[in-house]
């Protein structure tokens, strides 16, 4: 992915992105597990604590065994469709027999008990990790929705609506890698029933999706003119969240 270098003020970038503590490494957002080898060059990272950057190992992993396990529909090492997830589940007895007795079968329909909290915890902090690379907006508190669901599992319409980066008016914060990726356009609004009451507005272009890997790890950052902070975020093409905060 292209890599764009920050000119914001480097104070916002003393401490880690997830709790505020002291800096003592780099954490990769979204983590490695989430991707598959080769590695794409310039994978985003943000500061962090060593906590931080170890505590949410096993939930990544979990998380990236279970986008699998659903998608074959059965534990297997041999029938998932990313080969990192096979051998993860064949070393990894424990969590295989665990994603394996979470599955059910109901009239011959295949579901599996998610452990959602744990889903949480990795969609928020990867939300958290993305604000504070693109935006440089530090968002350790709770955000006021967490919405995460299959990508196929979305209706049409709120299917286009995710997908549909927001338009903006304001500026992300100075020097941030958002505002250096935007365009403005000035754009002509006039009433159909009286054409000569003309409005022009202005728009900032440059919210929009960023590819981390193909097909398996995409997202978006935005500031809206409400004062909102969202983050889109789709694993694997199959699970979606999208995090907003105030």
């Amino acid at each position: 992915m292209e890599q764009v270098k920050p000119f914001s003020d480097d104070r916002i970038r003393q401490a880690c992105v997830y709790c505020g503590g002291a800096i003592g490494t780099r954490d990769h957002v979204p983590s490695r597990v989430l991707l598959d080898e080769p590695f794409p060059d310039n994978l985003p990272v943000v500061d962090a604590c060593s906590g931080c950057n170890s505590g949410f190992s096993d939930d990544e992993m979990y998380v990236a065994c279970l986008v699998d396990v659903v998608q074959a529909s059965i534990a297997d090492p041999d029938l998932v469709p990313r080969k990192k997830i096979g051998r993860i589940l064949r070393e990894q007895t424990l969590l295989r027999d665990k994603l394996a007795r979470a599955r059910h079968v109901n009239d011959g329909v295949v579901s599996f008990d998610v452990e959602s909290a744990r889903v949480r915890n990795v969609l928020l902090k990867l939300a958290r990790g993305h604000a504070a690379f693109e935006l440089d907006e530090r968002r350790r508190g709770e955000p006021v929705r967490v919405t995460m669901i299959p990508l196929a599992a979305l209706a049409p319409a709120a299917r286009a609506a995710f997908e549909t980066p927001p338009l903006v008016s304001v500026f992300p914060e100075v020097g941030s890698r958002a505002m250096q990726r935007m365009s403005v356009a000035s754009v002509t609004l006039m009433a159909a029933e009286d054409p000569s009451r003309a409005v022009e507005k202005q728009l900032i272009l440059g919210a929009d999706w960023i590819q981390v890997q193909r097909n398996r790890y995409r997202y978006l950052a935005v500031a809206l003119d409400s004062g909102e902070l969202v983050v889109r975020i789709v694993l694997s093409e199959y699970l979606c969240c999208e995090v907003i905060w105030n």
